[in-house]
């Protein structure tokens, strides 16, 4: 989110220098969104599971769809802009996008180098694990929750 939060209105400097005031999280959405894409990809992948992978791949050109269409278009998908005097930014949602896909992407390498360092995983070295945040284990993982209190394994 770092990341994009400081590429995004450094693109938008650059890029469309004419735009006096940028206001919106729409960027950061879609970067959310692309790295959620990819880091899901990723998982179907490993399990080889083509189904999945097809249909969260058609989710991420969605985005590429999107973009386009409001680079085209000049309007928007999601909000209505045409009496809002509201101008559409799709250089935000690209920038976010490429990179919440290249953390996406890049993110298995630099946990594993992460733990390599700290000794997590390797024989002999300290058995830590990092436990995810609750949420992010329900929308990454394929556990169900079972109620209120946590969520079971059906694997």
């Amino acid at each position: 989110m770092a990341v994009s939060a400081l590429l995004i209105p450094a693109a938008i400097w650059w890029g469309l220098p004419d735009l006096v005031v940028y206001g919106g999280l729409s960027g950061l959405d879609c970067a959310l969104y692309a790295l959620l894409m990819v880091l899901l990809i990723k998982r179907e992948i490993r399990s080889r599971n083509r189904l999945w992978v097809a249909c969260f791949s058609l989710l991420l050109v969605g985005l590429i769809a999107k973009i386009t269409y409001e680079t085209i278009t000049g309007l928007t998908i999601f909000v209505s802009n045409n009496h809002s005097g509201m101008v559409p930014v799709p250089l935000a949602h690209l920038v976010g996008g490429v990179v919440g896909t290249g953390i996406g992407l890049v993110r298995d390498k630099a946990i594993a180098k992460k733990s390599n360092q700290q000794g997590l995983g390797l024989p002999g070295g300290n058995q830590q694990t990092a436990q995810p945040h609750p949420i992010l284990e329900v929308i990454i993982s394929p556990k169900r929750l079972t109620g209120r209190t946590g969520y079971q394994d059906n694997s």
